[in-house]
C-alpha cells in the first residue's frame, strides 16, 4: 500500500485561514446593503462560508460542517435570486460566525464547546430556511418560534465527508485550470503532476462518486478516469485524520510555499539580537574616528560596509513585525453596527489607510484605547436620528477610523459628525468636579479635562457609559507607548481625536544633548531644528517663563536643566544652545548646553527595569557603554498649557 500523510501537521494554517475567512465574512456581511445586494456581493459571503465549510470537512469538525453547510445553502439561495436577503438574514449570519469563531477556537485550545451551544444558532438558521421567502422579507427573525421549535428537533443532518484520490490522463493547462476551478466548488481540492504527463487529484467533498465522475467527464472519457475512496476517520476530539498519497516522494498537492509562519517569539528573539548589534556597531564607530586613514584605510572602509549592512538588516527585521492595522480597524464595524442599534441610533463607519503599518507589540496594545474612543463617538458623539434631521443633517451619523504615516509616527484619528463638545457643558462639570477652569482657557486646553480621572459628563450611570472610566486610560495607554493624544471638537459639527504614535519601540534615530554633566537623547523624528539665540528673540511673558521668537512664531522655552534638576553650564539663553521639538501641531524649544550629533539607538524599558522618571520614555546604550535616558517630548510638548495663553498675549501686545 502506498505510504500515507497525516495532514493533521496543517491544521495550523487550517486555523490562521479559517480566522481570515471568518473575519472577511463579518466584513463582507456589515457592508451589505440589504436593500440592494448586489449578486458580487452575495457570491463573496458565499465563498467564504464554503471554504470554512471545506476546510471544516477536511479535518473533521463536524459541528463548523453543520453551520456551515446551512449558511451555505441559505446563501446559495439569495445569491440565485430565489431568496431576497433581509436584516433577519444578515443578524443570523453574523450569530452563526461568531459561533463558528467559538468552534474554531475550541478545537484550537483542545477544548470542544459542544454541540449544545449550537443547537439555537441552528435553529435560527433553519427556521429562515423553513420560511417561504415573502415571510423572511416581511417578519423579524423573533417571529418564527414554531418554526424555530420544530427546526430545533428537526436539525439537518450533514452527509460525512468523501475523500476521491483520482487519477486522470494528461490535458492541456486550459482543461486542468478549468477543471480544477470546477472541483474546488465542490469540496477542498489538492493535486500533483505525475511524470508520465497524469494529474492525481485528491478532493474532499459530501458530493457523491456520480457527481465528482460527471464532472470529470466533461473532459475527460470516463474509462480513463481511476478514482478511489480513502477514509475519513473522526478521532474523539472531532479532528480527523485524512491520509493522502505521496507521489514520487513529494506530497501531492502541496503548491509552492511563498512565505513562512514563524513564531512571534523567534522574531522577538531576532529583533533583540539586531538591537545589540546596533549596540556593538555604535560603540566600533566609537573607535573609528581615531584610526589613522592612511594606516586602517581598508579596516575603515570594511567597518563603514558592516554598518550599512547592520542598518539594512535591522530595518529589514523591523519590517518583519510591521502588521497593517487593519487589523484593528476590522474590528469595529459589528460594534459600531450593534452598539447604535442599541442606543436607537444610525451609524456607518468609514476605514480609511488600513494598510498602513504598525510595530505588531503596538498594534496589539492600539486595541482597546481605539475601542473607548470608538464606543465615545456612538454614545455621546452621534445624536439620535430626530435630533440630526432637525439640525439639518443625515439621519445616519459617520464614524471615521483613518491611519497614515508621518515621519516615523502614524496617525490615527477617530473622527465623528456628531453634536461636538459642548464648552459650557464641560465648564460646569469641571468646577463641579473641582477643576481649575476659567473662560480664558482656550477649546484646546478646556478639553485636556475630560481626560481626568473620573470626569463625565454623562448624567446618569447607563450600561454603556457614566462612570467617568476610559478617556483616561485612553491617554495613559497611548503615554505608555510613547505617544500623545490630541482633541480638536466644535460644538454641532463633530470631534476629531487624534493619536500619534512611533512605529516601533524598538530602535529608532536620536540626537545626542548635553546638559549639565549629563547626555539626553532626543527622538530624531521630534525634532525640527536647533539654533544659538541671540538676546532679540528671547522674551519674558510672566515671572521667570520665557518665549523665544522664531520667525514670527513664539515658542515657549523650557530650562532642560531645571526640569531635571541638573546643574548646568550655561543658565543663559543666549549662551547655549536651544533644541526646537514639535508633535501634533505643538512645538516647545528646550534650552540645552551642547549637541553632540546623531546615532542609531535600542531603547530600553527603564520603568520594567528601574521605575517610571518623569520627563523620561526610557533609556538606550551609548557607543561608549554609558547609559542615557530618552527625553519623553510628548509630555515636555505638555508641561505647561497656559504658555499657549501666554504666547497669545504676548503676540497681541507686541
Amino acid at each position: 500500500m502506498a505510504s500515507s500523510l497525516d495532514i493533521s501537521q496543517f491544521f495550523e494554517v487550517f486555523f490562521e485561514e479559517s480566522e481570515e475567512l471568518l473575519a472577511e465574512m463579518e466584513g463582507l456581511l456589515l457592508a451589505v446593503d440589504v436593500s440592494s445586494a448586489s449578486p458580487e456581493e452575495c457570491n463573496a459571503i458565499f465563498r467564504t462560508a464554503h471554504s470554512v465549510k471545506g476546510g471544516a470537512a477536511t479535518f473533521g469538525l463536524d459541528d463548523m460542517v453543520e453551520i456551515a453547510h446551512i449558511m451555505e445553502s441559505l446563501l446559495d439561495d439569495i445569491r440565485k435570486g430565489s431568496r431576497k436577503l433581509t436584516e433577519a438574514h444578515v443578524s443570523a449570519f453574523l450569530q452563526a460566525k461568531d459561533l463558528l469563531k467559538r468552534q474554531l477556537n475550541g478545537y484550537g485550545q483542545k477544548q470542544p464547546i459542544g454541540s449544545d451551544a449550537s443547537l439555537d444558532v441552528l435553529a435560527l438558521l433553519r427556521s429562515l430556511s423553513l420560511q417561504q421567502p415573502d415571510d423572511v422579507g416581511s417578519r423579524g427573525q423573533s417571529d418564527f418560534p414554531e418554526a424555530q421549535a420544530k427546526a430545533r428537533i428537526n436539525l439537518p443532518k450533514i452527509e460525512r465527508p468523501h475523500c476521491f484520490r483520482m487519477e486522470l490522463p494528461c490535458m492541456s493547462e486550459d482543461d486542468l485550470n478549468a477543471l480544477v476551478a470546477e472541483l474546488q466548488l465542490k469540496g477542498s481540492l489538492t493535486f500533483d503532476k505525475l511524470p508520465n504527463g497524469k494529474t492525481v487529484f485528491v478532493l474532499e467533498t459530501t458530493e457523491n462518486l456520480d457527481t465528482v465522475v460527471a464532472i470529470c467527464a466533461f473532459l475527460c472519457n470516463p474509462e480513463d478516469i481511476h478514482i478511489a475512496e480513502e477514509t475519513v476517520q473522526s478521532n474523539a476530539k472531532g479532528a480527523s485524520e485524512c491520509f493522502l498519497p505521496k507521489q514520487n516522494g513529494s506530497t501531492a498537492g502541496i503548491q509552492d510555499v511563498t512565505y513562512v509562519r514563524v513564531n512571534l517569539e523567534k522574531v522577538d528573539q531576532l529583533m533583540n539580537l539586531v538591537g545589540e548589534l546596533v549596540i556593538t556597531q555604535a560603540m566600533i564607530d566609537q573607535h573609528i574616528g581615531r584610526l589613522e586613514s592612511a594606516r586602517h584605510g581598508q579596516l575603515v572602509s570594511h567597518l563603514a560596509t558592516l554598518a550599512r549592512n547592520t542598518h539594512d538588516l535591522q530595518e529589514s527585521v523591523m519590517a518583519i513585525r510591521m502588521m497593517p492595522i487593519e487589523l484593528v480597524f476590522s474590528r469595529f464595524p459589528r460594534m459600531v453596527r450593534e452598539l447604535a442599534a442599541k442606543l436607537g441610533k444610525k451609524a456607518k463607519l468609514i476605514t480609511i489607510g488600513g494598510a498602513t503599518e504598525l510595530d505588531k507589540g503596538l498594534i496589539e496594545r492600539i486595541v482597546d484605547p481605539i475601542t473607548h474612543l470608538v464606543r465615545n463617538s456612538v454614545d455621546h458623539g452621534l445624536e439620535e436620528p430626530r435630533i440630526r434631521l432637525a439640525n439639518n443633517k443625515s439621519e445616519t451619523g459617520t464614524i471615521t477610523l483613518s491611519a497614515i504615516h508621518e515621519g516615523g509616527h502614524i496617525i490615527i484619528q477617530v473622527i465623528d459628525d456628531g453634536a461636538g463638545f459642548d464648552r459650557g457643558c464641560i465648564m460646569r462639570k469641571a468646577k463641579d468636579f473641582g477643576i481649575s477652569v476659567s473662560e480664558e482657557m482656550s477649546d484646546e486646553e478646556l478639553w485636556e479635562v475630560v481626560f481626568t480621572p473620573g470626569f463625565t459628563t454623562v448624567p446618569s450611570i447607563t450600561k454603556i457609559s457614566g462612570r467617568g472610566v476610559g478617556m483616561d486610560v485612553v491617554k495613559r495607554n497611548i503615554s505608555a507607548m510613547g505617544g500623545s493624544v490630541h482633541i480638536l471638537s466644535t460644538l454641532g459639527m463633530g470631534t476629531t481625536i487624534t493619536i500619534s504614535l512611533p512605529l516601533t519601540l524598538a530602535i529608532l534615530d536620536g540626537m545626542l544633548v548635553m546638559a549639565g554633566d549629563e547626555v539626553y537623547i532626543l527622538p530624531l523624528l521630534s525634532v525640527v531644528e536647533s539654533l544659538q539665540p541671540i538676546p532679540e528673540q528671547i522674551h519674558h511673558i510672566t515671572g521667570k517663563d520665557m518665549v523665544i521668537r522664531v520667525r514670527e512664531e513664539y515658542i515657549p522655552l523650557i530650562f532642560l536643566h531645571d526640569l531635571l534638576d541638573i546643574q548646568p553650564r550655561c543658565s543663559n539663553p543666549v549662551d547655549g544652545i536651544v533644541v526646537i521639538v514639535e508633535g501634533l501641531g505643538k512645538k516647545a524649544a528646550l534650552l540645552i548646553d551642547n549637541l553632540l550629533g546623531q546615532q542609531q539607538i535600542v531603547v530600553k524599558n527603564i520603568e520594567t527595569n528601574f521605575r517610571k522618571i518623569p520627563w523620561i520614555s526610557g533609556a538606550t546604550i551609548l557607543g561608549d557603554g554609558n547609559v542615557s535616558l530618552i527625553l519623553d517630548v510628548p509630555s515636555l510638548l505638555n508641561i505647561n498649557k497656559r504658555f499657549e495663553l501666554q504666547r497669545l498675549q504676548h503676540q497681541r501686545v507686541t
